[in-house]
């Protein structure tokens, strides 16, 4: 699926609708790599794009129409202990996770707070993780990033604070505290910060 590559655009991009692979990421199917590539894939071709967007509707008429009702205190008992474990949960600096669209916006709060500075001009970087395979940077920011792109890494961005819009290609996207997204390879990329300062992991992870 990686190596797609439309020779016959038409036949070729019907056949990669019908594939399937867009109904396995709205379910979380997918790896970081295979989701990236569905991204980029949705903004190359508007009916990729529109096929994708009546499959996420499809799928929420469908969890609408076969949701259960729970009883009251089942749930709270439920939210209790959801929370409890949320708020326990320890990042450990010797063994960070990647970060994800299932991300502990919580614990990274929690683990970025001694390294937040006190006083930002325009923009702060501290590297949190380096090594082979990942790098992740916690950035605060006042100003804009500028338009870029990547072609030897996978670029990802998790919203710890504040509001930004990231612009992918001709897609923008309106990001808040908690929000995750992955910026496909070779695209134009950039963002604006809508409040006074935004705080954020930025993970860059190596193409195999």
């Amino acid at each position: 699926m990686l190596n797609f590559a439309p020779t016959n655009p038409v036949m070729d991009i019907k056949e990669y609708i019908y594939s399937g692979v867009l109904e396995e990421y709205c379910l979380g199917m997918l790896d970081e790599e295979q989701s990236a590539f569905v991204v980029q894939m949705s903004m190359l071709y508007p009916e990729v794009k529109r096929e994708l967007d009546n499959i996420q509707t499809a799928f929420e008429y469908f969890a609408q129409d076969n949701a259960i009702e729970v009883n009251p205190r089942v749930r709270g008992n439920i939210i209790s202990a959801l929370e409890h474990t949320f708020s326990d949960t320890v990042l450990d600096s010797n063994n960070l996770p990647e970060i994800k669209k299932t991300s502990n916006l919580e614990a990274w709060l929690n683990f970025v707070e001694p390294f937040m500075p006190v006083v930002v001009e325009d923009i702060y970087m501290h590297v949190l993780r380096a090594d082979d395979q990942i790098k992740q940077t916690l950035v605060v920011s006042r100003i804009d990033v500028p338009e870029e792109s990547h072609g030897d890494v996978f670029e990802s961005l998790l919203i710890l604070q504040g509001e930004c819009a990231c612009t992918i290609g001709d897609t923008t996207i309106q990001m808040e505290a908690g929000d995750y997204i992955d910026i496909p390879l070779h695209v134009d990329h950039d963002v604006k910060v809508l409040s006074p300062y935004v705080v954020a992991i930025v993970q860059h992870r190596a193409v195999a």
